[in-house]
C-alpha cells in the first residue's frame, strides 16, 4: 500500500508534467516529436513518454506519423 503523501506527490508531478508538455506543444504550429520535447522541456524522455501516453488516452493530444517521426499536436489543432 502506498503512503498518502507519495500518491499526492505523484499526482502533483503528473499534473506539472502535463502542463509543461501541453504548453510546449501549444507553442508549436508543426507539432513536436519526443526528441523535440526532450530539448524544449526539463523533463526526461521517460517522463515525456509516460505523460504523452496519458494525454493520448485522454484524447487531449493526437499523434501523427511523419516519416520516421511521430509528431504530437493538441487535439483542437487538427479539427
Amino acid at each position: 500500500m502506498y503512503h498518502k503523501a507519495y500518491i499526492v506527490n505523484n499526482i502533483n508531478n503528473n499534473m506539472i508534467n502535463t502542463k509543461i508538455i501541453t504548453n510546449a506543444i501549444e507553442k508549436s504550429k508543426t507539432g513536436l516529436s519526443i526528441t523535440d520535447l526532450v530539448n524544449k522541456t526539463p523533463l526526461s524522455r521517460g517522463q515525456i513518454r509516460t505523460t504523452l501516453a496519458f494525454l493520448l488516452g485522454a484524447e487531449l493530444i493526437v499523434e501523427r506519423q511523419t516519416g520516421m517521426a511521430k509528431l504530437y499536436f493538441l487535439s483542437e489543432d487538427l479539427e
